[in-house]
This record gives structure tokens, C-alpha cells and sequence, in this order.
């Protein structure tokens, strides 16, 4: 029905209908775009900036993850030759799904923010976050779209 009425102008209107029309999907299209890559990916790095002290571990619980929250957590790790290995001078981990009890005992810090990106697709059981459950105590959890962030305390012995 749009399409039929802009007929109805002369060529100059609807050129000018059209284009207004493109630039304002164009527009609606990039603001989407931002709020979903980098807005997911940026908020949650800066929580973590935000809360995370000198003795805190960060998991990620897709290993590949870790480029992605180096990215705004760190630029100069991300550009490193080694961000695993820098990334984890500052205590972020990214855990590989068969092995999670052996790389998240391995983490012995005092309070750890798990991160999980896109779990109900990737850890379907929640083995990672089951860990965490059993072993520390749920502080606070924070959602953003496709990433869920749990902090944990581990408990007094």
C-alpha cells in the first residue's frame, strides 16, 4: 500500500520518499548493530572493570570468548602475541568445555565472576555453572543479551 500511494508523486517526491526511507532503515540497522555486538561484549566488561579487584578470577566459559571480552577489557592484551597468557597475568580464564573441573579448580581465587556466553546453546547441561554452584556461594547475577554474568564468593572454611 505504501509502495502504491508513493507512485501517486512525481519523481522528484518520490526519489526524495525513497531515500528518506533507506536512510532511516540504514540508521534503525546500525543502532541494532551496535547494541547487539558491541553493547553485549562492552557492558560487560565494564561491570567487570568496575567490580573486579586485584584478587578476583574472571571465567569465560567459551574459551573463544576471551578475544571477544579482551577486546574492550583489554586492547593491549588483545593485540599481544600471547592474550591467553596476558590475559591471564590478570586473572581471566576462558575454560574448554571438557575439561571445566579440572580448569576451574584450578582457579583459587576468593571471588570469581563467571561469565557464560550463549550457554543455553553451548553448555546445555550447565556443567560449568553447576561447578560454581556446588563449590562457592552466588553473590549477585547480572543478565545482558546472549551473556549472563554470575559472581561468586568462595565460602569460608
Amino acid at each position: 500500500l505504501i509502495a502504491l500511494s508513493i507512485t501517486r508523486f512525481n519523481n522528484k517526491t518520490q526519489m526524495a520518499i525513497m531515500t528518506s526511507i533507506i536512510i532511516l532503515s540504514l540508521m534503525m540497522l546500525y543502532v541494532d548493530f551496535e547494541t547487539n555486538n558491541q553493547g553485549r561484549w562492552k557492558d560487560t566488561t565494564d561491570y567487570i572493570k568496575i567490580n573486579k579487584n586485584e584478587n578476583d578470577a574472571v571465567v569465560l566459559h567459551v574459551s573463544s570468548a576471551i578475544y571477544s571480552f579482551a577486546y574492550y577489557f583489554d586492547p593491549e592484551c588483545f593485540k599481544s602475541d600471547n592474550l591467553t597468557g596476558c590475559m591471564s597475568i590478570q586473572d581471566v580464564y576462558g575454560v574448554y568445555k571438557k575439561k571445566v573441573n579440572a580448569s576451574a579448580s584450578a582457579i583459587n581465587n576468593e571471588r570469581v565472576f563467571l561469565i557464560l556466553y550463549n550457554a543455553k546453546y553451548v553448555d546445555t547441561e550447565g556443567i560449568i555453572l553447576k561447578y560454581y554452584i556446588q563449590n562457592y556461594k552466588l553473590i549477585e547475577e547480572k543478565k545482558y543479551r546472549h551473556i549472563q554474568i554470575f559472581t561468586f564468593n568462595k565460602p569460608a572454611s
